[in-house]
């Protein structure tokens, strides 16, 4: 795990001060003889001439920024918080305050955490004597990125702000691509349901830390309580599925239930508090105190789980989640690394994997509790291209790192590119990504592992991926048999049908692939409506293609979502949008479904940081999509939910 960068606030306050000076002539710092500690000498090094040292004279330096501020000034006063708010209250409330000018107060050294500095200089109550001024805005910033940001904030605002910086070096959390700073509003950084924490400063980064704690406490807890529940319900699941004659379904909540009242009537107030109050039990019930879905009891009271190696003969994988009751899925579109290609060329000029996709991009694709994609080429060292096939791929086996850093978990070989030099090339191809902990769906050395769909169990939520493909004019890749290599295809949908109804018995929440449509046609054409409809009908709970090598609209069905393109993640050298499809998912099923927008280009691909940039993307999306609408940090909602709301 990589260690956790550390930077003081003050550190950042000095920083940002440089870059409004930069940007701004208007702006001018005091200090009061501490220059060196509240980090505003990185400014007096840079603009000497815009820097004001007032001595060890609070009081007269705050009169002396509002006089700058009363002349059109935009004044940084800084000192130590003790001195800053206490020492000239009497300053920054008449003469700042009631007047309402435009100085800013950048207090360093705030709370008990100066520590060696002593308790003369712990101002605890700055922030109460500041919220107390009329018209006066006070920012706690909580690290290095939301403290750069509240400086530009408040030097951008007309009126009297007041800052607290911490003297420690505290961890950088906000470092994340959807985070954006804004005045007087609060920002959620973990979910949970039994307890609320409201932090600011440098506590932000101890009630994370503390949540953690917490969190595997109660972990710890609900398995003890697990334990003993099962001491005195003993396989009461796999019982249960024997008695019944049932495999677990999505509706089998009710049939547990009464199995349960009738079977273990005593036991059912303790195992589900719930049922003391209303006398029924829901799947999200089961959740809470199992800590796990139906499908999870299930797999565990069958030994699917016993360990590692039985739980991946039987193609379950347990990864631990970055969030706790959630399971965060990333999905891309087609990857294509060729040797002598665009995208591969480029990588060997730069060597550098983040100077060729977007830092905030892979930052996403390893933070995703499931990262998934399409893999569009062999590799291999072995075979011979396909004849009389015009475009072939492959790549090296050193070539597989760059799936490694991207974060893969799971990619789909249901595709017209897996098998451009032959057998040998494709089992290679499933080889390197076995060596490499990457599991595929949607080909294999013969149809039963074509067929096979892979499951990640996460917060105790199972998810399954399926894949099949459609798109060859001509067809090159073969079909899997019971002895040859080859993919599953959905031609006719039957056997694919089949697959999502098996697999949808076995997870909590399915996801098809199909590599389908007509290349470079933003318009999804009948047949992928057709057979994605049929899909989510089987039993799939969304539907994600790929192949059309550009992105199509997004459909919500009665059954659920059908995402008919992602485009191409990174492919080629052209210009066109793509983006990262963000899923959120509970024991109950999607909770959100959000894109973040990007773009191909040059053989590079790119988040799109500009807002402007973002909405048009978002608005070509939701023109070529006949009921969805895209609001501006990318949630994704369907139209007829907006208009039963208005």
């Amino acid at each position: 795990m990589a260690e956790v960068k550390k930077i003081a606030t003050r550190e950042s306050y000095g920083n940002a001060l440089v870059e409004l000076g930069q940007e701004n002539p208007n702006v001018v710092v005091l200090d009061a003889d501490l220059a060196a500690a509240t980090k505003t000498g990185m400014f007096k090094k840079a603009f000497p001439e815009r820097h004001i040292d007032c001595g060890i004279a609070e009081c007269n330096m705050i009169g002396i920024a509002a006089g700058l501020a009363a002349a059109g000034m935009t004044p940084f006063a800084s000192s130590f918080a003790m001195f800053a708010a206490g020492r000239a209250f009497e300053q920054v409330r008449n003469s700042v305050g009631y007047p309402h000018l435009n100085v800013k107060i950048g207090a360093t050294h705030g709370g008990i955490s100066v520590g060696e500095d002593g308790a003369t200089h712990q101002c605890c109550e700055d922030i109460a004597l500041m919220r107390t001024i009329p018209g006066m805005t006070v920012i706690v910033p909580s690290d290095d990125i939301e403290a750069k940001a509240a400086v530009k904030a408040a030097a951008a605002m007309e009126g009297p702000v007041y800052m607290r910086f911490g003297r420690l070096a505290v961890p950088v959390i906000n470092d994340r691509p959807d985070y954006k700073f804004e005045m007087g509003k609060g920002i959620v950084l973990r979910e949970g349901k039994d307890l609320t924490i409201v932090a600011n400063g440098l506590c932000v980064a101890a009630s994370l830390e503390a949540a953690e704690k917490l969190a595997a406490e109660q972990k710890k807890q609900l398995e003890q309580e697990i334990a003993q529940m099962n001491e005195s319900l003993n396989d009461c699941y796999n019982t249960f599925l024997t008695d019944n004659g049932v495999s677990v379904e999505k509706s089998d909540v009710t049939a547990f239930t009464k199995w349960l009242e009738k079977n273990y009537s005593e036991e059912m107030d303790d195992l589900f508090p719930v049922y003391q109050k209303n006398k029924k039990i829901t799947t999200q019930d089961i959740y809470d105190s199992f800590g796990a879905t139906l499908h999870v009891l299930s797999d565990t009271y069958e030994g699917k789980l016993k360990d590692e190696a039985t739980a991946a003969k039987n193609h379950i994988y347990e990864k631990k989640a970055a969030e706790n009751g959630t399971v965060q899925i990333t999905a891309a579109g087609d990857l294509c690394l060729e040797e002598d290609g665009y995208v591969l060329d480029y990588y060997d000029t730069v060597n550098d994997l983040s100077k060729c996709i977007s830092k905030s991009i892979l930052d996403q694709t390893n933070a995703a509790d499931i990262f998934f994609l399409n893999h569009e080429y062999c590799i291999s060292d072995r075979g011979t291209p396909l004849e009389d096939k015009y475009y072939v791929f492959r790549a090296k086996p050193e070539r597989m790192k760059l799936l490694e850093q991207m974060g893969t978990d799971i990619v789909s070989i249901a595709n017209n590119h897996i098998y451009d030099y032959g057998a040998d090339a494709m089992d290679d191809t499933i080889d390197l990504l076995d060596q490499a902990k990457i599991t595929h769906v949607g080909g294999g050395t013969n149809l039963d592992e074509a067929k096979q769909p892979t499951y990640y169990i996460i917060n105790g939520i199972k998810i399954g991926f399926v894949a099949a493909s459609e798109g060859e004019q001509y067809k090159f890749t073969p079909e899997a048999t019971d002895s040859t290599t080859g993919i599953l295809t959905s031609y006719d949908t039957t056997e694919y049908n089949q697959v999502i109804a098996d697999a949808s018995k076995e997870c909590d929440y399915l996801i098809a692939y199909v590599h389908w449509g007509t290349e470079d046609e933003d318009m999804y054409n009948s047949t992928q409506t057709e057979h994605g409809k049929e899909f989510l009908k089987s039993g799939a709970d969304i539907v994600i293609g790929g192949h059309p090598h550009v992105l199509q609209g997004i459909e919500y069905t009665e059954d659920g979502p059908i995402v008919y393109s992602l485009g191409d993640f990174w492919f080629n050298d052209e210009t066109k949008y793509t983006g990262l499809l963000n899923l959120e998912i509970t024991s109950e099923g999607l909770k959100q479904m959000s894109f973040m927008p990007c773009e191909q280009k040059d053989s590079q691909t790119q988040y799109l940081n500009n807002a402007e940039s973002q909405r048009a993307l978002f608005d070509h999306l939701q023109k070529i999509s006949p009921n969805i609408t895209i609001d501006d940090s990318g949630v994704i909602t369907e139209l007829k939910d907006i208009d039963a709301e208005s």
